[in-house]
């Protein structure tokens, strides 16, 4: 079983891809569309988050709600099934 994605893995991935830019560091609670996020900017997340953590987030489960913190995004994530690596 692979390890829990954390909220601190999701902020790095937010920070390694330039997800969400700001002057202040952000935090597990913090909310992410008072941030920044957009709607472009929540589909890069989704991406990122699907190649980083090898989970498919399905389109019609993507609610504000599951996306609005790094904790949030980081329960959610690890709610899914692991995918298998493609062959």
């Amino acid at each position: 079983m692979p390890a829990a994605i954390t909220a601190d893995a999701v902020l790095a991935l937010l920070d390694e891809q330039a997800i969400v830019e700001t002057d202040e560091p952000l935090a597990a609670d913090s909310d992410l569309f008072a941030c920044g996020l957009d709607s472009l900017a929540l589909m890069r997340l989704i991406v990122a988050a699907e190649q980083a953590f090898g989970r498919r987030l399905p389109p019609a489960e993507i609610t504000r709600a599951r996306c609005a913190t790094a904790a949030a995004l980081a329960a959610w994530l690890n709610s899914l099934p692991v995918e298998a690596p493609a062959s």
